[in-house]
């Protein structure tokens, strides 16, 4: 028999489980309850929406899943042209139109398959925020 592995994320953390040809079935990827989607690399699946909730008033922004970038899912800010999006210089970060860095995960550079569940601190001028990032589960 041929050993075969499969590589998933649960809550941001890639497992592989190795297993005999023979035990593994190829299933579609479903569309799961909870905001999850299918993702097309690897068969791994993403958040479709979260939220970023400002620590000092509650303000929220949603964010939706839109697309792809470096390979990765991306999300744009339902009410403006803000992304949140990885790449492989900044890890998981928001960016404005013209490519401009406007928050990033307070605990350092994210490389999670999605974006961290975490404290994210932005920056625009002068002013600086915290934010809660949430997902439909932990809203509920």
């Amino acid at each position: 028999m041929v050993a075969s592995a499969v590589t998933f994320a649960v809550r941001g953390v890639a497992l592989t489980v190795a297993a005999r040809s023979s035990w593994l079935r190829a299933r579609p990827a479903p569309r799961i309850a909870g905001g999850v989607v299918p993702y097309s690399a690897g068969g791994m699946t993403v958040l479709a929406s979260f939220t970023f909730v400002r620590h000092l008033d509650g303000l929220r922004h949603a964010f939706e899943r839109d697309g792809e970038r470096n390979g990765r899912p991306a999300y744009r800010r339902t009410d403006g042209n803000v992304w949140c999006v990885w790449s492989p210089t900044d890890g998981w970060h928001c960016e404005i139109a013209d490519g401009v860095v406007t928050a990033r995960p307070l605990d350092g550079h994210a490389d999670e398959p999605e974006p961290p569940a975490a404290v994210w601190r932005s920056f625009k001028n002068d002013r600086s925020y915290l934010y809660d990032l949430r997902t439909p589960d932990a809203e509920a």
